[in-house]
């Protein structure tokens, strides 16, 4: 709908997920939020019962446009008008960075927010909790030996202090996302290895298939693969997304205000969200993406260079290579490892990205040079050969003379 038809952007955001549903109509742009609710009640809980809202990445409302106080103000103040006037309940979930920019608001909301929890990383307990539970329901035994071989595997995190290099070291929590890969990761390979039906997980089981980075490294793949199709983008493109803007040639992790340049832009950056792969974090009026965790740059890494080498051309890959060690002209192509048909008509302006064009002008170059020393030594070769065909002529004559 056109934003000048809707009086609230962020009241219509929740009245429409609330009664649009699959549907391509929506709900008027000027609906209060308590007749979007009351219209949803007696279509979907008619009766009595309470309702509970649930209002996923609230952050959003406050990142999307950081200058529109007036528009918060007033989402906030019908949302707290509608809690406190109907047997409405809401669960409101952001993360707590922003926590601090709710304060201008919560004057409009019941209780002020004073009932608040907060999802922390998993003790070593709670993790092992999370193993055995899904296995039991599936009638698999995760031994407590295996478990805490898992523990230990994931139980660490990379610091890095100014002027010395990252360390790992033991943690006292575990990342859910990392826990929830691995495991998935664990799983499909038992099933290859031992078939559906196995009764237990042992810890050789976690010797021979716990893998973290494989896991992190097929995670990144899968998502990305499906981002690209969601969004209806170019995978290429958000794979040198990850590796140029969010990795520093260090292998570092770093932080951009820039947008992957490929079609649906926002969407991908939705959708890579959703898959744990990326956040941003708002600085006034912009937002900066990083990746969301540093184990997750060598499985990048690894995952972009697999993936070069299986549906580049060979150049491609070799250009990749080049850019990553500091363009040194040792990896630049040799005269017979240049693809002809480009350089015959010219390097395109257009169809190879920025990097390949670099690297093919710099390959051709050094290839004319190399054919200009090699044409000049020939040419001094032949000149001495001559100079020393010409001596030994009048060596000769002078002995002929001196014979006389």
């Amino acid at each position: 709908m056109d934003d000048s038809k809707v009086r609230n952007r962020y009241i219509h955001s929740l009245t429409t997920y609330l009664l649009a549903g699959g549907r391509a109509e929506e709900p008027a742009g000027d609906l209060h939020l308590s007749e979007a609710v009351q219209t949803w009640r007696e279509s979907v809980q008619p009766g009595s019962g309470r309702t509970v809202l649930i209002l996923d990445q609230l952050e959003e409302i406050l990142t999307l446009n950081p200058a529109d106080w007036d528009a918060k103000e007033d989402f906030f103040r019908e949302l707290g008008m509608l809690l406190k006037t109907e047997p409405v309940w809401a669960l409101l979930s952001m993360r707590e960075d922003y926590m601090g920019g709710l304060d201008r608001y919560l004057r409009f909301l019941p209780g002020h927010l004073r009932s608040r929890y907060r999802l922390d990383f998993l003790s070593r307990a709670d993790a092992k909790l999370a193993m055995r539970v899904p296995a039991m329901q599936q009638r698999v035994d995760f031994k407590p030996e295996a478990m805490e071989a898992l523990a230990d595997l994931l139980a660490v995190v990379a610091v890095q202090r100014p002027g010395e290099e990252p360390k790992i070291i033991s943690a006292p929590y575990i990342e859910p996302f990392q826990l929830q890969v691995v495991c998935r990761l664990l799983w499909k390979n038992i099933r290859k290895d031992r078939g559906d039906d196995f009764p237990t997980i042992e810890p050789t089981d976690i010797e021979t298939h716990a893998d973290i980075d494989k896991a992190l490294t097929l995670h990144f793949s899968e998502t990305v693969a499906n981002v690209a199709e969601r969004a209806d983008a170019d995978e290429r493109t958000i794979r040198d997304w990850f590796e140029h803007d969010l990795i520093t040639k260090q292998h570092f992790r770093s932080q951009t205000l820039n947008l992957p340049r490929t079609a649906n832009s926002q969407q991908v950056l939705s959708l890579l969200e959703d898959g744990y792969l990326i956040r941003g974090n708002a600085r006034g009026s912009s937002i900066w993406y990083e990746l969301t965790h540093d184990r997750l740059i060598g499985p990048v890494l690894a995952s972009n260079d697999t993936w070069r080498r299986d549906n580049l051309e060979a150049w491609q890959a070799a250009a990749y290579n080049w850019d990553a060690n500091d363009r040194q002209r040792a990896f630049l192509l040799q005269p017979h490892e240049l693809p002809m048909a480009l350089v015959r008509r010219d390097i395109p302006d257009s169809g190879i990205t920025d990097v390949e064009r670099a690297f093919l002008k710099a390959s051709v170059n050094q290839a004319r040079e190399n054919g200009m020393l090699a044409r000049t030594k020939f040419a001094m070769s032949l000149l001495a050969w001559v100079v020393i065909a010409q001596a030994i002529v009048i060596v000769g004559l002078v002995i002929g003379l001196i014979v006389k």
